[in-house]
Parts: structure tokens; sequence; C-alpha cells
């Protein structure tokens, strides 16, 4: 398990498409949205604790998804979680691991930053991946990612 220094900050970022974007747009701009942007990356302040990132970006996301969409549609939502946060789990990281063609260590479970805490997905379905953000630690001292799963796994023994 990745236990972050006590002071690290965190942020997030999102990314948002068609209507989320110009619902979004207008709130910060204020009046109407321009129609012709259909994408726009928002990044946050820092924040002192990823608990209170998260929180806000989800609350975010959520009123976002309340104004673009209706009732009647669909609203598929992922909330993925990077394993090498948790402190407990069932499964073998080690079989979550993906590598390159030499056999390093490129990403855990779909975690190829490190840094990111969790990642959302909003989706509909006319447009999938209309909101996709992540919660992202400001960069901290690291060791090598084959010595963090080794010490993830003898915290399950």
């Amino acid at each position: 398990m990745i236990t972050p220094p006590l002071s690290t900050p965190s942020f997030y970022t999102a990314v948002f498409e068609h209507d989320a974007a110009h619902f979004v747009l207008g709130l910060l701009a204020g009046r109407d949205a321009v129609k012709d942007i259909e994408q726009l990356m928002v990044t946050s302040l820092d924040m002192p604790s990823d608990v209170q990132c998260t929180n806000e970006l989800r609350a975010a996301t959520d009123e976002v998804m309340s104004h673009v969409t209706d009732d009647a549609d669909e609203v598929d939502t992922e909330i993925h979680f990077n394993p090498m946060y948790l402190p407990i789990l069932k499964e073998n990281l080690f079989d979550k691991v993906e590598v390159d063609s030499d056999g390093d260590i490129v990403a855990i479970d779909g975690f190829g930053n490190p840094f990111i805490s969790m990642s959302l997905k909003h989706s509909i379905p006319d447009f999938p991946g209309i909101v996709e953000a992540r919660v992202n630690y400001k960069q901290f001292p690291l060791p090598p990612m084959n010595e963090m799963l080794e010490q993830h796994e003898q915290l399950l023994s």
C-alpha cells in the first residue's frame, strides 16, 4: 500500500464533453456557453486531502450531470480506486500488473500513473465518457513499483 506523506495535497482534473462542456463553460463564463466548444478540461486548486478532493469532484460532476441529463436518461457511472492506496484487498495485485516488452511494470489495474488515486467516468448512451475525471496526488518520493507490490503483499500475509 502506498501511504502518501500527511502534507501531500491532492487535486482533480476533469474533462467535460459536448453538453457538459457547454454547461461548465457557462458557469465559468457567467453567460451562455459558446456552442462550438466540444471539450473542456478543468484542474482544481490543491486540496489538503484526497478524501476532500474525491468528495468535491464527485459533487461537482454529479451537479453537471444533473443539468445535462433528465430523468429518462440512463447514466452509467464508473468509479475506480487505485488499489495501491487501498489497505486491504482480497486479490493479488501481481495478477493485475501490466508489463511492457522489457518486463517493466507500466500499470497496475489500469493505473499507469501511481499518483492517481481515483478515476471517475459518467456516460450516457449518446455520449460515452461525457465526463471523465481523476483525483491526483502532488508527486512525492516513491519506491520502485515492484517494491511497492511486495510491500502490499506482505501487508496481506
